[in-house]
């Protein structure tokens, strides 16, 4: 039980510290965009997901002897509260993956027509690009973040399982996750005309100065 606790402790520490990371990492990227936009939409629905994260893990112990209380008190009644957490885990993460995902593509879209009406900044073309770029890969690289969370999740509330039951589960969490990374690449070239629409335009400016 101390093992346990001890493990669970220090994924709870490790968490925040990814946690706190990432909104400094991404508040710092959006910044040297010079826009009005802030990324704090997807830093909710980040957040959300690894609170719900860091909660399941925290009640595992507790959740472990009830477990046995109730084998011994209802002999077979767990493996269907076992089957119910693993579906709703696998709900919850695919749920959360899409949440992230549609709030990256808003985010970029917003960032484009920021890029096309707004007021002149300076910065370049390419900086934005290069922060874009790095937004990018953040975000990428928390949606295989968060499937590797959601199965470690899905395997410890599966452990009673059967493998053609719990296998299926994983294995749709880690295709989501790559699914929302290709929308959030695709988002990103999208970006790109816009950003050598802003970079034609300045050096336009230039050249009549």
């Amino acid at each position: 039980e101390n093992t346990t606790f001890s493990l669970v402790l220090i994924c709870n520490v490790f968490t925040c510290s990814v946690n706190e990371y990432f909104i400094f990492h991404l508040t710092e990227l959006f910044s040297e965009l010079r826009i009005s936009t802030k990324p704090d939409k997807l830093i909710r629905v980040r957040t959300s997901a690894h609170d719900w994260i860091a909660q399941f893990n925290s009640s595992l112990p507790k959740e472990e002897e009830e477990s046995k209380e109730n084998q011994e008190v209802e002999p077979g009644g767990g493996d269907h509260d076992v089957k119910k957490s693993v579906e709703d885990i696998h709900a919850f993460a695919i749920r959360s993956l899409a949440e992230l995902t549609a709030c990256s593509i808003e985010t970029f879209h917003k960032t484009a027509a920021l890029f096309l009406h707004g007021q002149k900044q300076e910065v370049t073309a390419t900086d934005r690009a290069k922060s874009l770029s790095q937004v990018t890969i953040v975000l990428c690289k928390e949606l295989s973040s968060f499937s590797k969370e959601f199965t470690t999740c899905l395997t410890i509330a599966g452990v009673k399982e059967k493998a053609d039951v719990l296998n299926p589960l994983i294995t749709g969490v880690f295709l989501e996750a790559s699914n929302s990374a290709s929308y959030i690449q695709d988002a990103f070239q999208l970006l790109l005309p816009v950003l050598q629409l802003s970079l034609i335009e300045a050096r336009t400016e230039l050249s009549q100065q």
